[in-house]
């Protein structure tokens, strides 16, 4: 694809733009960057997550929507390694499948498209009848993935 003559605004933060950038100006995009967002520690230092794994047993499955929680996750002290994780695992975008497959999870469910919505669509065939569905993510980020799995009764 070639986006020679457009302009078009980077909004990533600035240690995970680069080569969002460059792999644009190869194309010819004239880039924009202005990080809209922070990446940032939760306000809890990790309680919650630290809490939630001491306990990771109850859940069936994890979804990750971002690299980001992805290294968070598995960061943590408690946390399994991929290979370790019990749970069944889905991914919204490649690159959050890649970093998951690159630590060890090999059985992954991944959405064709890089959208939450795209994500719930990929696992309508799933029975989520009383399961329990651990979903670390951003504070701020969108409900489609929660409430697309409640309503299939997650």
């Amino acid at each position: 694809m070639s986006y020679q003559g457009k302009t078009i605004l980077v909004t990533r933060p600035a240690k995970q733009a680069g080569e969002t950038i460059a792999e644009l100006e190869q194309q010819g995009a004239n880039v924009i960057h202005i990080p809209f967002i922070e990446i940032a520690d939760p306000s809890d230092h990790y309680q919650g997550l630290d809490e939630t794994l001491k306990k990771l047993y109850a859940y069936h499955w994890i979804v990750f929507t971002s690299q980001n929680a992805v290294t968070r996750f598995f960061a943590r002290p408690l946390a399994p390694s991929g290979e370790e994780l019990q749970q069944r695992v889905a991914a919204v975008g490649p690159q959050t499948a890649k970093l998951l497959h690159d630590l060890g999870v090999a059985d992954l469910v991944v959405a064709d498209e890089t959208t939450s919505d795209a994500l719930v669509r990929s696992l309508q065939s799933y029975d989520w009848k009383g399961k329990c569905v651990l979903f670390p993510r951003a504070k701020e980020g969108r409900d489609v993935l929660v409430k697309g799995l409640e309503q299939q009764g997650a």
